[in-house]
Parts: structure tokens; sequence; C-alpha cells
């Protein structure tokens, strides 16, 4: 079921879906319906499906699946984050000089995101759109680094970028 629009970008938008099967909400990313029919940012957008979900870290967002919906665009579920983005979360800080704890906190969500920037990097992954934007703040210490779409995988840059399944839809936890 889906639960309106959570996020916006440029290849489309991220919306909270209820995942029946596994009883959870989760993200489903879509591409635009004015890139739907352009085979060039179809490839980007599995591409970015692929790489993300090579990305196993702590705090690189995970993706669950990639799926067709039921118009046959593909769609990308992952990992539903809450919280805020690391803008936000500046922009709510209380104004400098800060106190020793909000450094603390500050870098502690800094050194997550290092981590994770490293992690892709030892697999050959680079980013190329790291910003407060990309970067989700979440209760318990949790971060994460969003928005893989202009990512290269400095290994395998142009690899082929089939959908599973072939030409079968997958059934998208969307209704």
């Amino acid at each position: 079921d889906d639960h309106g629009e959570v996020a916006r970008g440029g290849m489309g938008s991220v919306r909270r879906a209820w995942d029946q099967d596994l009883q959870r909400f989760v993200a489903v990313k879509i591409v635009a319906p004015s890139l739907a029919a352009d085979p060039e940012a179809l490839d980007r957008f599995v591409r970015e499906a692929q790489i993300t979900a090579q990305l196993d870290h702590p705090n690189i967002v995970p993706v669950h699946r990639l799926a067709r919906l039921a118009d046959g665009s593909p769609c990308l579920v992952m990992k539903l984050v809450e919280g805020c983005t690391f803008k936000a979360y500046i922009e709510a800080l209380p104004p400098a000089p800060w106190e020793a704890t909000v450094i603390d906190d500050v870098l502690s969500v800094l050194l997550k995101v290092c981590d994770a920037v490293s992690f892709a990097h030892s697999r050959g992954v680079v980013h190329r759109d790291l910003k407060p934007e990309n970067i989700m703040v979440g209760s318990f210490g949790r971060v994460y680094v969003m928005d893989w779409g202009i990512a290269r995988n400095l290994h395998n840059p142009e690899a082929p970028a089939p959908l599973a399944g072939g030409d079968q839809p997958l059934r998208a936890p969307m209704g």
C-alpha cells in the first residue's frame, strides 16, 4: 500500500509503502514518468540499485529488492529511513560556539559518513554526490549515506544492468 511521497529528486520520487509480506514500511524509489521511456535513464536507475545493493554496510541504506511496478517500470525497494537530513540536523543546532557534547554528536555523524565512504571506496565505488542532503540522521545514532544515483563503480563502470526476472514483472510491495 502506498502511503505517500517522502522525497523527490531528479530521477524520480521515493514513496513510503507497506510491505504486506513482511509487515513493515519500506521506501520505494520510482522513476519519474518523464524518464520511464528513456533506456539510458532506466539503465542508470538499475545501476544505482545494483551499486547500492552491493554496498552492505551499516551506514549505507540497505536495498531489499529491485522490482517492476504493474506498468512495467522499475522500482527500488529499500529500508525506510526515519529521521532528518544532515543539513536539517545542522540547521537545528544551537548557535555556535557549541558545547562539547554537540561537537561530539556532529563528529560522530561525520565519522559514520567517512566509514561508509571508505567502505564504498574499498569496493571501487565513488558516490560523486556526497552532500548534507544525501545523509540521513536517525534516532539511536543511526546514520545513512543515501542516493547513490550518480555513483560509479571504478572496477566496472559500464556494467550491463538487466532487471531481475527479465521480462517477467515482479510483485512490488505497493499493492
